[in-house]
């Protein structure tokens, strides 16, 4: 989400309104969701603005003196100006997240495939994942109850998955010629690996009462392969929208019941944690409750993957969800790189860890 802001700078470097919103910010707490959670509010009429602020809306006007910021609004930052902003900026988004998958998809692969195999050989996961599977090529192990949770926009899981022939579901259904997303459709009894993404995708849009997937060809957003518009959207960007009006609509409030179940039906599994910056209060408040209420004095293991880690922690502690925090053993490093992969591999294999140091430490005690 930061290094968003680099490519914005290239294409959006002179726009008045976004660099008015940057420059309010320290650049190590500025990044996409807070930017895309100011314009949103922005773009809204004057009566829902005030109605609906969010946190980091509010931060930013009070940077300002008061009468500034009052004129800010009435002036500068009218609805249409943010409006055409956040258009622009939401292009740049889908055709980044499109070109990724498009360009990336070798190491795409080789990312995800060292993952799943460190899992597959691990103490941890062994006891804690009730066994894997192979795919269909036979080239990738995977959890036999494998399920996927994403609060980003790209297709990079997905193109993992199709491309090791392993059979999934992401709610997605055939309907009068269309693929049509319906939370309805995931099924655990048929055992298929689950993705939920909870934020939506690059390739969903809104459009007559349903929601189409739709392959998105142009990086400019004309028109769809078959010739119409693509619709509205379905991606969520700000922060906070967990705590807004996007939470008790239909497919997000679905999508967190569904993460609530499986959550519950997971207490005694693994759950690897890769980068989020938990920031979305409705997603941290469900992990801390599921695990608050748990049943039995079942804890799963949590590895948290992220190399700020452990002041990610701290703010949930700040939050008040000690129950989720405390639970929390960070891998303090990038996802991708090979020294995330060597520090997992530590904390899949806790005994092995234990013995190689031990080791270590009587060949340094001999003469």
């Amino acid at each position: 989400m930061a290094e968003f802001i680099d490519i914005f700078d290239k294409a959006m470097g002179k726009n008045k309104l976004y660099n008015e919103v940057k420059n309010n910010f320290a650049r190590e707490t500025f990044d996409l969701e807070v930017l895309m959670t100011i314009l949103e509010d922005l773009a809204k009429d004057k009566k829902n603005l005030w109605s609906t602020i969010s946190p980091q809306t509010s931060a930013f006007l009070f940077r300002k003196m008061r009468d500034e910021g009052v004129d800010y609004i009435d002036l500068l930052a009218d609805a249409n100006t943010a409006r055409t902003c956040l258009s622009e900026l939401k292009g740049i988004i889908r055709k980044e997240c499109f070109e990724a998958v498009q360009t990336n998809a070798d190491m795409i692969l080789e990312v995800y495939d060292q993952l799943f195999k460190r899992l597959s050989q691990s103490e941890l996961a062994q006891g804690r994942l009730g066994g894997f599977r192979q795919s269909g090529d036979k080239k990738f192990p995977y959890p036999t109850n494998l399920k996927i949770f994403t609060t980003n926009y790209d297709t990079c899981i997905e193109t993992l998955l199709n491309r090791h022939q392993v059979n999934f579901t992401q709610g997605i259904v055939p309907r009068y010629g269309y693929n049509v997303f319906d939370v309805d459709s995931f099924n655990d009894k048929d055992q298929k690996v689950g993705v939920f993404k909870l934020h939506g995708s690059v390739d969903l849009f809104r459009k007559n009462g349903e929601i189409r997937q739709l392959p998105v060809y142009t990086p400019d957003m004309g028109l769809t392969y078959l010739g119409e518009e693509y619709g509205e959207e379905l991606m969520r960007y700000p922060i906070e929208f967990g705590g807004y009006r996007h939470v008790i609509e239909s497919p997000y409030l679905d999508l967190f019941r569904l993460f609530r179940d499986r959550m519950r039906v997971g207490l005694s599994q693994l759950w690897l944690l890769i980068g989020s910056s938990f920031r979305d209060r409705t997603i941290c408040s469900i992990i801390n409750d599921v695990l608050r209420l748990k049943e039995r004095g079942e804890q799963p293991i949590v590895l948290f993957v992220n190399p700020s880690g452990k002041a990610i922690v701290e703010r949930l502690k700040k939050w008040g969800m000690n129950t989720f925090a405390g639970l929390i053993s960070v891998v303090e490093a990038s996802f991708g790189t090979s020294e995330c992969i060597t520090k997992l591999d530590e904390a899949l294999n806790p005994q092995r860890t234990i013995d190689r140091a031990r080791r270590q430490k009587l060949s340094a005690k001999r003469p």
